[in-house]
């Protein structure tokens, strides 16, 4: 009896794992990434490390190289990269926790009716090897602003609640930690 049940048992479980094949006309059909995607920009970061950025018309990627080879990727659909007024993608330079360099890139949404932005902060994960390796992080807010609030040097983040930019909250960044400071 003991030995039918294992056998049971087995069979449950090799028939459960068993998946049926995908017919061979939809391997490689479907993909959620819209074909060609164009590389837009790229911006040396430090002697060794750069960060490409890519877009179509509805998404945009950014990539961190350490030399040739990729170490970190992020990404948003429905978005385009902020650019200026010479079409020139808008990546903003400063300093944030304890006057560490970083890079700010911003997409806005292509369907918001308030202004709603995604950004990025390119930043050096260890302080004192500034060629690397560097990492993205995403900023978890929309509506986003860059200040000195407190007037010491460094640039902290402001997420306002609302599109009116009322209230709001400031954070401060560094190593890739948000931290609320008001």
């Amino acid at each position: 009896m003991k030995r039918f049940f294992l056998l049971a048992l087995a069979a449950i479980v090799v028939s459960g794992c068993s998946q049926e094949p995908r017919p061979e006309s939809s391997v490689g059909k479907t993909t959620p990434f819209p074909q060609p995607i164009t590389q837009v920009g790229e911006y040396t970061l430090s002697r060794l490390a750069s960060l490409k950025l890519f877009e179509d018309s509805n998404i945009c990627m950014l990539a961190m190289m350490y030399g040739d080879d990729m170490q970190e990727f992020a990404g948003t659909g429905n978005t385009h990269f902020v650019r200026d007024t010479h079409d020139c993608i808008h990546l903003d330079t400063v300093l944030m926790g304890q006057h560490v360099t970083t890079y700010v890139v911003r997409t806005a949404d292509n369907t918001s009716t308030y202004g709603a932005e995604t950004w990025y902060i390119a930043y050096p994960y260890i302080t004192d090897m500034p060629d690397g390796p560097w990492c993205i992080s995403q900023l978890p807010f929309d509506i986003l602003e860059m200040k000195d609030i407190d007037g010491d040097g460094t640039t902290e983040i402001v997420s306002y609640a609302d599109k009116y930019r009322q209230e709001c909250s400031v954070y401060s960044f560094f190593k890739g930690v948000l931290t609320q400071v008001q």
